[in-house]
């Protein structure tokens, strides 16, 4: 009768000691994901930060010039058409020398515009808007144009009328 016990009880152990190593195996996949997971999620977060910096700097263009924008970020550093200025962690502008990442906004002005009145892409003042790290990995880069409204004496012909 012991004999019976006994064997119930190694079968029991032997299960349990199953049940662990596949508990334990279980476990690590999900430590795994779980790491995978926050990763993807911070390089989400970054991704976002990254293009509402970018829309702000675009809105500000749209609506300005480059000496707006340079205005807007007082941080900023200008050389050679292209403004840089640096972001900290918590993504506010500070200088670039203490940033951890960097908006570059390089500016083409071509104020001539084609004899018919249609402006080709590359004749209107546009910027190429990029935010990266600081070591230089892109994350988000953009292009914005600012058209120049058209009045009715620009279509009229200087607004002589026949």
């Amino acid at each position: 009768m012991s004999y019976k016990k006994t064997f119930n009880f190694r079968v029991f152990l032997m299960e349990l000691m199953i049940d662990i190593l596949l508990f334990a195996l279980l476990c690590a996949c999900a430590l795994t994901l779980f790491g995978k997971t926050a990763r993807i999620t911070e390089e989400n977060d970054r991704l976002q930060n990254a293009i509402s910096v970018c829309n702000n700097a675009e809105a500000v263009f749209q609506a300005g010039d480059a000496y707006a924008l340079m205005e807007f970020y007082e941080d900023g550093i200008m050389q050679n058409q292209t403004l840089h200025v640096g972001f900290d962690t918590e993504y506010h502008a500070c200088s670039p020398d203490h940033a951890t990442y960097i908006l570059k906004v390089e500016f083409f002005y071509l104020d001539s515009f084609l004899p018919s009145g249609n402006a080709h892409p590359s004749d209107i003042p546009h910027a190429e808007i990029t935010f990266s790290q600081k070591d230089g990995t892109v994350i988000y880069r953009t292009q914005v144009y600012r058209y120049k409204p058209q009045t009715l004496e620009n279509l009229m012909g200087g607004g002589e009328h026949e």
